[in-house]
């Protein structure tokens, strides 16, 4: 037999225990340097023996030019990844099933496994491709959800037809071109069997995948409006320099199918935030408020726990400019409903109602608040204010104190109370260890930008409910005209210590 240059010769049977070059008699073949050949046994499955490629008499003999080979043992699966590779290797077999050999490659490893392996005569297939890579666009456009740029490439096979990269054997240079105008470059190699996606149990064969990392350690994700672009394909060496690279004309577009993609928008708006941190809401309330993403349109919906159908408003409101949302003149809503709160981009990104997991990432779920109440009127109130060890009294020791503090009335009436709230504080003395506190010597306040209101031990009127709260759930009173502050009112203590006193908040109806 003998296979020229530049010439194709594929040789594949099904032959268990046996080889699919047989010959009882001398077998004489010289392959030259070939566009591509494979010779497989497909028998070897890598779950028994296998078959082998030669079956020859001691005579015969084999050989040929300098050529990128990859091989695999006749106990490995054959249509897997190769057990070995090498970038370029010129040999001369012979004897009974070609278990000699001699050649001038200056790849030690080659001889080392030859001779490990008793030549060619342990193997269940060999090929060779001296034809340049391919490579194309990844079955989905990249979006803002990848962690990693994906780089399909192709190896020419017999009869016009391709086959995936082997692991390490297809290299490419890529660059992204970020909105900014500045570009990074990576270098990526092969991966005949990779996961698709970081979550995604499907794969992608012979592709080569770069994290978004190598080309700016400070992103994590692929950011919107970056162009992708190959710069340069090679394959048989990691150096694009080297000798031994074959490298593919990027200009040639039977080799190069790879159109520069730009990164879209695929990722939705983070569930929305709820003033107050806010879980239940009374069937009651009128108003829900919040935070989200400036400028998506913001979408709400009932769903009853009667059965009936939800009940939806789209595009109810906007996101303000400062991130902030309000829905109104709420209505519709009982016990054990729940309220379901998203969003809406400029691109038809919508909050998904449930953890959805897309390419790198995994988006979470939309704002659910529960509907439910008992009629009552709550506080929640901040628990320690540590104003710190009180010094003794100095001419210079008199500035006081300030910590700020949050009270929040919930009110669950149903309509039937029609009188408002009113919250009222009152103080106990300061007291220590080592000595029972002067009057007027410590004392609590509380101030906001044009108030100051101070807390005896007896009920202070602090504030009562106002129109513009909310006509029943909750209602945060640390935001009047400024954030307010309890000061420690100090004229000096005798004793430096750590001084306590106990403040008593109560809600009640207006009389």
């Amino acid at each position: 037999m003998t296979a020229g240059n530049g010439t194709s010769f594929v040789a594949r049977g099904y032959y268990p225990g046996n080889a699919i070059f047989y010959s009882s008699n001398i077998l004489n073949f010289n392959m030259e340097v070939p566009r591509y050949f494979d010779f497989m046994n497909t028998a070897s499955t890598g779950t028994g023996a296998g078959g082998t490629l030669f079956n020859c008499a001691n005579t015969s003999q084999f050989s040929h030019g300098n050529i990128p080979l990859s091989v695999w043992l006749s106990t490995s699966n054959v249509q897997g990844s190769p057990t070995k590779s090498w970038n370029y290797v010129n040999a001369t077999y012979s004897g009974v099933n070609f278990t000699k050999f001699t050649t001038t490659s200056s790849d030690a490893s080659f001889r080392e496994f030859l001779g490990s392996n008793l030549g060619l005569s342990k193997l269940g297939r060999m090929t060779a491709n001296t034809s340049p890579a391919q490579v194309k666009n990844a079955p989905d456009q990249p979006t803002n959800a990848d962690s990693y740029v994906w780089v399909p490439t192709l190896m020419p096979a017999e009869n016009n037809a391709y086959r995936p990269s082997y692991d390490n054997e297809v290299y490419a240079e890529v660059q992204l071109t970020y909105p900014d105008g500045t570009t990074k470059n990576a270098v990526g190699a092969s991966i005949q069997h990779q996961k698709y996606y970081e979550y995604n149990t499907s794969t992608i064969d012979g592709a080569i995948k770069i994290p978004v990392s190598s080309f700016d350690s400070d992103k994590k994700y692929l950011e919107i409006g970056t162009k992708i672009k190959i710069l340069k394909l090679w394959r048989n060496d990691p150096d694009y320099n080297s000798n031994n690279a074959i490298k593919t004309d990027i200009n040639n577009e039977k080799y190069n199918q790879y159109k520069e993609q730009t990164v879209i928008d695929r990722t939705p708006p983070d569930p929305v935030k709820i003033k107050n941190n806010v879980k239940e809401i009374s069937q009651w309330s009128k108003e829900i408020e919040g935070t989200g993403e400036p400028g998506a349109s913001l979408n709400w919906k009932i769903i009853h726990h009667n059965g009936d159908a939800d009940t939806v408003y789209s595009n109810a409101t906007t996101v303000d400019n400062d991130g902030n949302w309000k829905i109104s003149n709420i209505s519709g809503i009982l016990n054990d409903d729940k309220v379901v709160i998203y969003l809406t981009d400029k691109n038809s990104n919508t909050t998904p109602f449930s953890e959805t997991v897309f390419h790198d990432t995994t988006f979470l779920p939309a704002t659910v608040l529960n509907v439910g109440g008992t009629n009552t009127l709550t506080l929640d109130v901040t628990k320690n204010l540590d104003f710190g060890t009180i010094p003794a009294y100095t001419h210079l020791i008199k500035v006081p104190v300030t910590k700020e503090f949050n009270v929040t009335v919930n009110d669950d009436r149903d309509p039937s109370h029609t009188n408002n709230w009113k919250l009222m504080a009152k103080a106990s003395d300061f007291k220590t260890d080592q000595v029972k506190v002067n009057d007027g010597d410590l004392g609590l306040q509380i101030s906001d930008a044009n108030n100051v209101l101070n807390i005896t031990d007896v009920d202070s009127l602090i504030r009562e409910q106002q129109t513009t709260d909310s006509y029943r759930g909750a209602t945060n009173l640390d935001l009047i005209n400024g954030p307010q502050k309890i000061n420690l009112k100090s004229n000096g203590v005798n004793y430096s210590g750590n001084y306590t006193s106990t403040i008593t908040w109560t809600a009640t109806d207006s009389l």
